[in-house]
C-alpha cells in the first residue's frame, strides 16, 4: 500500500520503491531485481493510493508521465491497483483518458505490448452503509444528527470522505455546531493536532491557525486563490517578526507553513488552500 501523497517528488519508479522498501520499512530484498521478479511472479499486490494526490502537485503533463511511470510495474502476472478521485480532473472524459492510458508521455520509452487497464468506479454509500459506519464509531443519537443534514449525509456518501466525519465525530458528540465547512475545520483541525504531538512540526497551532487564516483572509478580499511560494517569506516576516529576522529561522518556518498545514503546491510554485470538488 503506497500512498502516493507521500512520493509525489519521485522522479522514478525505482527510486519510489527504494524510498518505500530500503529505507521507509526496511525490508530485507536483495535488491530492486528482487522486487522486479516477485512482482512478475504475482507474489505482490501493489496498491498506489490517490493518484489524484500526486497529480495536483504537479502540471498536466509530468501528470501523465507519473502514470506511465508507474505502469512500468504492469507486466505480465502482476497484480497493480492505483486508486483515484475522478473528481480531480476538471473534465470527466480527460480523466477517463488517463486512466485508459490514452494519453501519451513526453518522454515515454515503453517497449512491446502496452499494458492493459481496466477503470472501476466505487459507488457511493447508501443510507444503511453509512449509518453502518458511523455506528461503529459513535452512538444512534450522533449519526442521527449527521444523517439528518443532507450536505453531510451527502459527504459521506464518499467512502473516501466519510474519514472527514469520522475525524470530526468527537466534536460533533461535544454538541459542537454541525455544517460542512464546521466539518471540515474539525477534522483538518484534528490532523494538525496530531502532527503536533507526535512532533511532525515544530510549530504551534496556535501559529498554524494565525498565519493560515491571515492568509485565508488575503486570497478572500483580494479574490486570489492562490500565492506563489517567493512570497512566503515576505508574509512570515510581516506576521511573525523578531522571531523570523535570522534567514536560518525564517526558512525553518517557511518550509514547516508549508508542508504542515493544509497548503497545497504545485510544480509551478504556486500554493493554494485545498478545496474538495467532490
Amino acid at each position: 500500500m503506497i500512498p502516493l501523497r507521500d512520493y509525489a517528488k519521485a522522479v522514478s519508479v525505482e527510486s519510489l520503491f527504494s524510498e518505500f522498501f530500503f529505507r521507509k520499512h526496511e525490508i530485507p530484498i536483495p535488491g530492486y531485481s528482487a522486487f522486479e521478479q516477485l512482482n512478475r511472479m504475482g507474489k505482490l499486490l501493489l496498491i498506489f493510493d490517490g493518484f489524484d494526490e500526486m497529480a495536483a502537485r504537479v502540471d498536466k503533463q509530468q501528470m501523465i508521465n507519473n502514470f506511465w511511470e508507474l505502469a512500468k510495474v504492469v507486466v505480465p502476472g502482476s497484480k497493480v491497483i492505483l486508486t483515484c478521485r475522478t473528481e480531480h480532473f476538471p473534465e470527466a472524459k480527460e480523466g477517463r483518458a488517463l486512466l485508459n492510458a490514452e494519453l501519451q508521455a513526453s518522454t515515454r520509452g515503453l517497449s512491446g505490448e502496452t499494458p492493459q487497464f481496466e477503470v472501476l468506479e466505487l459507488e457511493k454509500f447508501e443510507d444503511p452503509q453509512i449509518r453502518e459506519v458511523l455506528l461503529l464509531a459513535s452512538s444512534e443519537e450522533v449519526v442521527d444528527r449527521v444523517m439528518g443534514n443532507p450536505q453531510l449525509l451527502d459527504l459521506a456518501r464518499r467512502p473516501v470522505m466519510t474519514e472527514l466525519i469520522l475525524e470530526a465525530l468527537p466534536d460533533i458528540e461535544a454538541g459542537k455546531p454541525v455544517d460542512m465547512s464546521r466539518i471540515y475545520f474539525y477534522a483538518v483541525r484534528r490532523k494538525m493536532e496530531r502532527d503536533v504531538k507526535a512532533e511532525r512540526t515544530f510549530t504551534s497551532m496556535a501559529d498554524k491557525l494565525y498565519f493560515l487564516c491571515e492568509l485565508s483572509w488575503e486570497m478572500l478580499s483580494n479574490d486570489r486563490m492562490s500565492i506563489n511560494y517567493r512570497e512566503f517569506p515576505d508574509r512570515i516576516r510581516k506576521l511573525f517578526g523578531a522571531v523570523v529576522q535570522e534567514e536560518k529561522d525564517l526558512d525553518h518556518w517557511h518550509y514547516d507553513m508549508m508542508g504542515q498545514t493544509m497548503l497545497i503546491r504545485n510544480s509551478r510554485g504556486t500554493i493554494r488552500q485545498p478545496i474538495d470538488r467532490s
